[in-house]
């Protein structure tokens, strides 16, 4: 009862105002009685949309060349989707991720299939070799710009930053510990740099525009 009458008590207000009834019962409703936004989503809707941006999704790393150390070309092959040129990173996110609502700060954990990376070099004479990069794991970071949506979640309304991080792997495949040694270090981080092109679009899809709500526990 007490319900109906704070109702029936805003929408004589508004209408006395000259606002229409239709918004002002619909104003009434979701700020006055409800927690969310009816169109929000809960914490969990959104950390399960972002892991299932990531989890499965491939990215390329892209030909690289150079003088420093040693002449070297990467990646120089039709490895990636759609004999694209290039090597192709695949991710996956078997759980998924968690992160700070005050912040916009989330990230989560994951794996890589492993990455292989054919090397033409010259070492005294031109050779060919694969390096393979195995046993990764990594972590994708990313922060959402957020702001009050007026009612009791934030409203996430851009992707800020992203970042993949390979945590853990070996370095190994037919190339040798000194070609391994001059380039793995740097196929590292192309390979973290492809991956964190690859979610940017996912994750922009999957994690703004939206209203979280509520967010507690």
């Amino acid at each position: 009862m007490l319900l109906r009458v704070r109702a029936v008590v805003g929408l004589v207000a508004f209408a006395t105002l000259g606002f229409a009834t239709q918004a002002s019962a619909e104003l009434v409703f979701h700020n006055g009685f409800a927690e969310c936004w009816d169109k929000a989503i809960t914490k969990p809707m959104f950390f399960s949309a972002a892991q299932n941006s990531v989890d499965g999704l491939t990215g390329c790393v892209p030909p690289q060349s150079g003088t420093d150390p040693i002449p070297y070309a990467v990646c120089n092959t039709a490895g990636c989707a759609g004999g694209q040129m290039g090597c192709q990173v695949t991710m996956h996110a078997p759980t998924p991720p968690t992160g700070d609502f005050n912040t916009g700060a989330f990230s989560g954990t994951g794996t890589a299939d492993n990455l292989s990376v054919p090397i033409t070099y010259t070492f005294g004479v031109t050779s060919s070799c694969v390096m393979q990069i195995t046993g990764i794991g990594l972590t994708y970071a990313w922060t959402n710009t957020l702001q009050a949506d007026g009612n009791n979640g934030k409203y996430s309304s851009a992707l800020a930053t992203r970042t993949v991080t390979f945590n853990a792997y070996t370095i190994g495949g037919n190339c040798g510990g000194t070609v391994n040694g001059f380039l793995g270090p740097a196929a590292v981080t192309n390979g973290q740099t492809a991956a964190a092109t690859a979610i940017a679009p996912n994750l922009t899809a999957a994690t703004t525009d939206e209203s979280v709500c509520p967010l507690t526990p």
